[in-house]
């Protein structure tokens, strides 16, 4: 993995690998939170924002159950990701940290089209640090606790259905996956290869 450890407020406390629980529709459901999968829509829609039931680490071994997971495709992800750090798109504090990591390289980015954003960005992704919240970039294995044998995946446009939020299908954003170069995409194929293999039969 190329980006730098996170030292993030989120990361920090230890935010990583966590189950979380909330009652749904009559029933305990535990939830893993893997960042840029649904993870503020069904925060905000169970309320786990303010004061999240977090199942301490100790217990996954004693916990029944298939945790809840929304998984993406990682090509999808990482746009998004784009969209956010690059475009006002989604919360407006990510924008600022995106254009923020271009300036820190001497970039101007209201100067520059959309395609040169894109390059000179990706090319700061191993200097992204704990103020950019580098970890939204971090695969999606890398969230997954390995205590459990099985989880219940959910894939992104089934979210709104199996978590009662709103719809969370991805929009387009006004950058796609058709404006990355060849090499762009092979970056992320190769970055996100563990994330590739482990949802191959689920893509």
């Amino acid at each position: 993995m190329i980006y730098q450890k996170c030292d993030c407020w989120y990361c920090l406390h230890e935010h990583r690998q966590i189950i979380l629980t909330f009652e749904m529709n009559g029933e305990r459901q535990f939830w893993v939170d893997i960042p840029k999968n649904a993870s503020q829509s069904i925060k905000e829609r169970w309320k786990m924002n303010e004061k999240p039931s977090i199942v301490p680490r100790l217990l996954y071994k004693d916990l029944d159950c298939k945790p809840l997971a929304v998984y993406r495709d990682p090509m999808s992800r990482f746009v998004s990701l784009l969209n956010h750090y690059l475009t006002y798109s989604g919360p407006y504090g990510r924008f600022l940290k995106g254009i923020s990591a271009l300036a820190d390289i001497g970039v101007d980015a209201e100067k520059i089209s959309l395609e040169e954003r894109v390059s000179y960005f990706m090319g700061c992704l191993p200097k992204l640090s704990g103020f950019h919240q580098v970890h939204h970039f971090y695969p999606q294995t890398y969230w997954i606790p390995k205590e459990f044998q099985e989880y219940t995946w959910v894939p992104m446009n089934k979210v709104s259905e199996v978590f009662d939020t709103e719809n969370t299908t991805p929009g387009s954003g006004k950058i796609t996956k058709d404006m990355l170069t060849e090499t762009q995409k092979d970056f992320v194929f190769s970055e996100y290869k563990d994330d590739y293999d482990y949802f191959k039969n689920m893509l």
